[in-house]
């Protein structure tokens, strides 16, 4: 006899690693960062930037703005004064940190 849990782990195994594969952030471009800005759909890259610089201990050398399904998010790559690369990640439309690595 099958039971209940032999039918819906392996659907939720199934539906865990369809979701990671197909919801893949997309890089957009500058034109379209802008354009967001403008329209007061995220905050522009400057006020971000102002808010984030306290936190780094180093110098910025890449930003850039993805979107993850209705969400956006800047990735801000830093090179610390010890050397080690750190990425900080924004929310766009808020301005809070959601993380670092």
């Amino acid at each position: 006899m099958i039971t209940m849990r032999q039918i819906v782990m392996p659907c939720l195994l199934f539906a865990a690693i369809f979701g990671a594969i197909s919801a893949r952030a997309e890089t957009l471009s500058v034109e379209s960062a802008l354009t967001l800005a403008e329209h007061g759909q995220i905050l522009p890259l400057t006020e971000i930037l102002n808010r984030l610089r306290p936190a780094v201990d180093g110098e910025i050398i890449e930003v850039a703005l993805d979107r993850d399904g209705a969400r956006y998010l800047y990735k801000i790559k830093a090179l610390g004064q010890d050397g080690q690369y750190r990425e900080y990640h924004v929310d766009a439309r808020t301005g809070v940190p959601v993380g670092e690595q």
